[in-house]
């Protein structure tokens, strides 16, 4: 499917999405600031509205980071013990690269579970 098509039927799919949100990018910016070659300079900032629930979890998960800001509440994201490590590390001031354990793949699945987003420095 083109990507237009592909949007679409997960718009479908969800069915229940009652607002967008949207990061602008300018032209000559790549799609993401993980998908440049110094994500390792980027500093990684929790949203207050972050949460992380420690009980009641499946085997091998240490928590479940939820961002309240969300009206979906099943939009959530499990991590494990290294990963929970990483993510309390996260300051708003400590980049990518200086955090222990940190790596390109978990800032990711932060990035597209709206629990953080990057600042260039």
């Amino acid at each position: 499917m083109a990507p237009p098509d592909q949007f679409a039927a997960v718009e479908l799919f969800r069915g229940t999405l009652q607002r967008h949100s949207v990061i602008v990018y300018r032209d000559d910016s790549p799609l993401a600031p993980l998908d440049r070659d110094d994500w390792g300079s980027f500093v990684p900032i929790r949203p207050d509205t972050v949460i992380s629930v420690e009980e009641r979890l499946p085997e091998n998960v240490a928590a479940v980071l939820i961002n309240q800001a969300h009206v979906d509440r099943d939009l959530v994201m499990f991590v494990s013990a290294s990963e929970m490590r990483v993510f309390e590390q996260i300051d708003g001031r400590s980049t990518i690269g200086t955090i222990n354990g940190a790596g390109l793949e978990f800032a990711r699945r932060l990035w597209w579970h709206d629990l953080a987003a990057f600042s260039a420095g």
